[in-house]
């Protein structure tokens, strides 16, 4: 299992390297980076090519796209990446229970 949290300063030291991106870059720069990544990934939807991985370009991308998350959140401060993505499954989990029974 990955440990997030341990390794948030790695990720975010390679995705500033790779992107150009650092410590006084505003969050919109970051946010950019993702937008860019966005359209690589709307691109290679399409694309049955796959690398010497075995991965496709779109799974490629998208692992980028969470590396780039991981890394914009340690930039951004949060100590405990994993305790802030459990809540907001949780949190989720809850709400879709919630519209489940206002359904009914």
């Amino acid at each position: 299992m990955i440990k997030i949290n341990q390794l948030s300063e790695r990720v975010h030291s390679i995705m500033v390297k790779r992107f150009v991106i650092g410590r006084h870059s505003s969050v919109k720069a970051w946010i950019l980076q993702l937008s860019r990544l966005w359209v690589e990934a709307d691109k290679s939807i399409h694309e049955k090519e796959c690398s010497r991985f075995v991965y496709s370009q779109l799974e490629l991308v998208l692992a980028d796209m969470m590396l780039l998350i991981i890394a914009l959140l340690h930039h951004l401060g949060v100590k405990n990446i994993e305790n802030l993505l459990r809540r907001r499954l949780d949190e989720n989990d809850r709400e879709n229970e919630t519209k489940v029974k206002m359904m009914k």
